[in-house]
């Protein structure tokens, strides 16, 4: 009867151990301070990730724009035959508008 009595006295600790780190456990889980603070660390992790994007975006637009710059100066006329047809084009689209709206 002894042992069952000291038996049963550990048992109940130990329930009451785990009890108590469970209960910590919960408790930091629902803690609203760092609930907070790791969705702050999520929107820091997001808005990094966007001004990394942005960066290398705008790496990727001015490399292209000194390729176009290098190739306009090798081949000036390659560069300006598309821009003055399309200027032509626009030119030719605008007119046309203001004939249709004067009839």
């Amino acid at each position: 009867m002894g042992e069952d009595s000291e038996q049963l006295r550990h048992d109940i600790e130990a329930t009451r151990t785990d009890l108590a780190r469970d209960l910590d456990a919960l408790a930091f889980k629902a803690s609203p301070s760092r609930i907070a603070h790791d969705r702050m660390v999520q929107a820091r992790g997001v808005a990094q990730t966007g001004v990394d994007r942005a960066k290398g975006l705008s790496r990727v637009g001015v490399e292209q724009a000194r390729v176009q710059v290098r190739q306009t100066r090798a081949e000036p006329r390659r560069a300006i035959k598309p821009a003055a047809v399309m200027g032509a084009v626009l030119a030719a689209l605008v007119t046309l508008r203001r004939i249709r709206r004067r009839r």
